[in-house]
């Protein structure tokens, strides 16, 4: 556009010029953000309590309490403990949002992944009790939810607790100390650790 009025080199001068201002007033302005801000900071800032950053403990004591060929299921939208983890999932649905959506095959994909899960029976279910990690909506079918507790309690001891008290702290507690532990937000990762290896269901 400035070479209808200039001359070729001076347009592309001052076209340059206008972009490097415009993008050292963005350095200059959010240089915090950019170099030297937490990666805890940075990650609750543009994610609020999303369970990112507890995702790699929890991945990590999985790892360490299974073994490869072990499955796991992660009941909420936390694919990325599976990676962490660097475990397979007892279930084709790595995040769940399509089953809190008003659609009509919410219900169906709810079934699916209970009967996955309770085929599978992993060692450990990791359950993210997380607003953003659901999105449910005031019409949402909410069965899958009402059958992890059933199933959790019936099949699984609890073994880990993430609580997500705020954008700065986290109580993370494990192992015996875990049933004990009353979450002070709603904002919470349990993990689960399978009692028997033997099939059990509860159904829908």
């Amino acid at each position: 556009m400035l070479q209808r009025v200039l001359s070729a080199t001076t347009a592309r001068v001052l076209a340059l010029s206008v972009f490097v201002a415009a993008l050292t007033a963005y350095v200059i302005h959010d240089r915090a953000y950019l170099v030297s801000m937490p990666l805890r900071e940075i990650t609750r800032i543009r994610y609020g309590n999303n369970p990112f950053i507890e995702a790699v403990d929890i991945a990590r004591y999985v790892h360490e309490h299974t073994s490869p060929d072990d499955r796991i299921a992660v009941l909420g939208s936390e694919p990325e403990i599976y990676f962490y983890a660097n475990r397979k999932s007892a279930t084709g649905y790595i995040y769940v949002y399509p089953l809190m959506e008003h659609q009509p095959y919410a219900s169906r994909m709810q079934a699916e992944m209970i009967q996955e899960i309770e085929a599978a029976h992993p060692s450990y279910v990791i359950a993210a009790l997380v607003d953003p990690s659901w999105l449910g909506q005031p019409d949402s079918d909410r069965t899958i939810l009402r059958w992890a507790e059933r199933y959790t309690v019936r099949c699984y001891d609890l073994v880990g607790v993430a609580d997500i008290h705020s954008h700065n702290a986290t109580e993370m507690v494990w192992g015996s100390v875990a049933p004990a532990y009353k979450p002070r937000s709603n904002n919470v990762v349990y993990t689960f650790r399978r009692k028997s290896d033997s099939p059990c269901a509860v159904g829908r």
